[in-house]
């Protein structure tokens, strides 16, 4: 399942096998790809033709040009829906002077000592969490300053990992 944002609404969106469901409703559409960024769309006797003009890399942000109208829609992934969900959307996004703890987990390996230069999305830090091991990376270049955990340790949600 996907989330689609735009024009001021949020879908659920599902690929079936004869067609889509959107808001829990079945939605049946032909589709027939004219270029790797154009496609022709029928639905109920009505035909779009669907352009792909721009897509920010990283952002899931797509901006559509629909039968010369303009749309921004941001798409969401089962991947980025779980990461909504605990908290670690915004985790590489602003520059701290500390690594925080996104959940409750166990610290399987700190992969950095006080002092080393770190580059923005190294490796840091391996937590289990839902019995899934999360890499933590490096939001911005800096210097380790100080690790307040170890291999093994269990931490909570927010806890500081390390200062840089």
């Amino acid at each position: 399942m996907y989330k689609v944002a735009g024009l001021s609404k949020e879908y659920t969106l599902s690929r079936q096998e004869n067609g889509f469901v959107i808001n829990n409703e079945p939605f049946h559409i032909d589709i027939q790809q004219l270029s790797p960024k154009s496609w022709l769309v029928f639905n109920h006797n009505k035909r779009f033709i669907v352009d792909l003009i721009e897509n920010e890399k990283g952002q899931n942000t797509y901006v559509l040009l629909v039968n010369g109208h303009k749309y921004t829609c941001h798409v969401k992934d089962p991947l980025h829906m779980i990461i909504d969900q605990l908290g670690m959307a915004n985790l590489n996004s602003t520059k701290a002077d500390k690594l925080n703890a996104p959940m409750p987990g166990l610290v399987l390996d700190v992969l950095v000592k006080t002092g080393d230069l770190v580059k923005k999305g190294e490796p840091l830090i391996i937590l289990e969490a839902m019995k899934m091991e999360n890499i933590l990376k490096a939001a911005h270049d800096g210097k380790v300053a100080e690790i307040m955990v170890s291999n093994g340790e269990s931490v909570e949600k927010n806890q500081a990992l390390l200062r840089f």
